[in-house]
């Protein structure tokens, strides 16, 4: 018994239509080499975004611990007597540091933390403040530095900003 096929005969493919034409080729290297020179120059960029990024994230705990002398009070007797300077008496201290500069806010800190006196020092950049940190409970200087913004960062969180 013999079989016959009278199948057709499988399809050609034209070679020509697979091969790309020159100008094809030379679009696609163009492509290529564009992506490429794009990412030597973005890659750079963005990874300086990403790791100034994290160090933003982290920098309210880093300002927390670097900045500890001035951001908090000591425990003392007035502390726990619960002695509190009048905010009037703070403000004058504040003033007797920055006698030359307006009064432009005072925010008091919680039970652990240092009141801070504000003053609009034209010399700084917009929106930065200069700040003077006393203790609530003593009426002593803990320290004095710029603050930045609404969120009252610290000269290393504004800096890190900056950056990024």
């Amino acid at each position: 018994m013999t079989t016959s096929t009278d199948a057709p005969p499988p399809p050609t493919i034209d070679q020509s239509s697979r091969v790309d034409s020159p100008d094809r080729q030379q679009t696609r290297r163009l492509i290529h080499r564009l992506h490429f020179f794009a990412g030597i120059v973005c890659a750079p960029l963005i990874l300086i975004a990403a790791i100034t990024g994290l160090l933003y994230a982290f920098s309210p705990t880093v300002e927390q611990v670097t900045n500890n002398d001035i951001l908090t009070v000591s425990d003392s007797e007035a502390r726990a007597a619960g002695n509190e300077v009048p905010v009037s008496q703070l403000v004058d201290t504040a003033q007797a540091e920055h006698p030359d500069l307006s009064l432009a806010g005072v925010r008091l800190g919680n039970a652990d933390e240092t009141t801070r006196v504000l003053f609009s020092d034209p010399d700084l950049p917009e929106s930065t403040l200069q700040a003077v940190f006393l203790d609530p409970y003593t009426g002593e200087v803990k320290g004095d530095t710029t603050q930045y913004g609404s969120s009252a960062s610290l000269p290393l969180r504004q800096w890190i900003s900056q950056g990024h």
